[in-house]
């Protein structure tokens, strides 16, 4: 299995061999190394995860300035990074994993590094809330407490996936998932080195190691590579196409079992934990301008993409002035569930009338997620053009779904739609209301940009994660950004007897 092809490290290996990489291995990288005294770049005295020694001389550089000069000077392209023992080509800008790399990483380097082939055991629910009652102290998390909090080490244009991990890593209800021992023993066809979910698994036991030293998301990337062959290579992919893939995969590694056969249940019905999280139904209701029929088809969603084109940004005229209002979250949500006339190009035909007729069309949502996730549309895509939209969308710490479900929408109707109606759905305020804890943003141009994401780590304490730096945040900063994907959670989950 090669995972990357790079000219100058196969005509390198091809000249040379591994004599030198094993000799650099063998003196400066991990506890076993003969030479003790802590490398440093030779310009800076840096000495930390960026550190790099040059494959094809005598030179240790930091990876932001000094490293880059030496490769202008010399012409030299290929580094080794002296935290992990990673081959990486400053002429193609990515980090290779060749299998002869990964082998002697992985039988050399990483069990005594012990980063990320940890598979410490977390204990079982049960015995954790006994542990909280023996000991009260340990009931209460501090709001400086910083575990959980794990830079990502940006392996090649892989902003997108790093920004997207942090998030699955803090929605409250996955963590709980993987926490309470839900996927112990994995049944996955391939076995636990080729489960995705069973990397996924390991990785909560990375994040809330209490370490904090950068991850490498190596061999979860391979998986996604393996699983998902559109997002092979080092181009930027888009976050939230990785996003969706990555549920994907999860959902098959979930349910398809040591025997090789896919659960038995449809999709809608299926109980993995993507869909436990992340599902949601949308109904769709088409309804006849003749004879007022309704014909209804619900689907399961696990996003919802909303347009933020400018065509859907209101203007107002006070005097000579026209002032654009500015586009907010609940807008796009109230576009997104209005009535919709397909007009006289688009008939449909009605079961009742037998002929096609004219309609109405509108999306409710007709079952909440725990989780839910809006996609604003921030990049459109044409046969003339591809661009990106920048226009500025508000969007709330609190968020009531309520006025956008079908039971809502019913009550509506039932009103006469003579205005608002109060409705607490199930019979509680909390059933459709939702907190902020996560938001993807994308920065730059549609050809050239970065992805870094705000998350919550407690009820009032925000970070923003750029890759493998891990900055302090207010709401504020959060609520200011851009947001191209919005992580909602909500505030009381039901739990259904079995």
């Amino acid at each position: 299995m090669v995972l990357s092809s790079c000219p100058h490290y196969e005509n390198y290996i091809k000249s040379n061999g591994f004599e030198f990489y094993d000799l650099i291995v063998e003196n400066f990288i991990g506890p076993k190394r003969k030479i003790k005294q802590m490398c440093s770049c030779f310009e800076c005295s840096y000495s930390g995860v960026h550190l790099h020694a040059c494959l094809q001389c005598i030179f240790f550089g930091c990876n932001m300035n000094h490293m880059q000069d030496h490769i202008k000077e010399s012409g030299h392209f290929l580094g080794v990074q002296l935290k992990f023992g990673f081959i990486k080509c400053f002429k193609c800008d990515f980090y290779i994993y060749h299998d002869e790399v990964l082998d002697k990483v992985q039988g050399n380097l990483m069990p005594s590094f012990n980063v990320y082939t940890l598979r410490m055991k977390f204990q079982k629910l049960l015995d954790i809330m006994k542990d909280a009652q023996d000991y009260p102290d340990r009931q209460y998390v501090h709001s400086h407490c910083t575990v959980g909090l794990r830079g990502l080490l940006n392996l090649g244009n892989t902003c997108f996936m790093n920004c997207i991990i942090q998030t699955l890593m803090h929605t409250p209800v996955m963590r709980d998932y993987f926490f309470a021992g839900k996927h112990s023993s994995c049944n996955f066809e391939g076995g636990p080195s080729k489960c995705l979910v069973c990397e996924v698994y390991t990785l909560y036991q990375e994040f809330y190691s209490g370490k904090s030293e950068t991850l490498l998301l190596h061999r979860l990337l391979a998986l996604i590579w393996k699983n998902a062959e559109h997002l092979a290579g080092y181009e930027q992919q888009d976050a939230h196409e990785f996003f969706m893939t990555m549920l994907n995969i999860l959902h098959k590694h979930c349910t398809i079992t040591s025997e090789g056969n896919a659960a038995a249940q449809s999709s809608s019905k299926c109980s993995c934990i993507v869909h436990k999280v992340f599902a949601g139904l949308l109904q769709s209701d088409v309804v006849c301008q003749s004879c007022w029929s309704v014909s209804t088809k619900v689907e399961q969603f696990t996003e919802i993409s909303l347009n933020i084109s400018a065509s859907h940004v209101e203007t107002e005229t006070v005097g000579s002035d026209t002032q654009i209002q500015i586009l907010s979250l609940v807008d796009c949500l109230e576009q997104f569930t209005r009535a919709e006339h397909l007009g006289s190009t688009v008939k449909i035909e009605c079961s009742k009338c037998n002929i096609q007729q004219e309609s109405t069309k509108q999306l409710t949502v007709n079952k909440l997620p725990i989780v839910i996730c809006f996609h604003l549309k921030r990049f459109e895509h044409s046969n003339r053009f591809h661009k990106k939209i920048s226009t500025p969308v508000q969007f709330p710490e609190e968020l009531n779904m309520g006025p956008f479900t079908t039971e809502y929408r019913n009550a509506e109707v039932k009103n006469g739609n003579k205005g608002p109606v109060t409705l607490v759905p199930n019979g509680r305020m909390e059933a459709s209301k939702y907190n902020l804890f996560s938001v993807v943003n994308h920065h730059g141009s549609i050809d050239a940009g970065h992805y870094t994401s705000y998350i919550r780590l407690h009820e009032d304490t925000w970070y923003k994660c750029n890759d493998e730096i891990i900055s302090k945040a207010n709401l504020l900063d959060v609520l200011r950004s851009e947001g191209y994907l919005l992580f909602y959670h909500k505030q009381m989950v039901d739990y259904t007897p079995r």
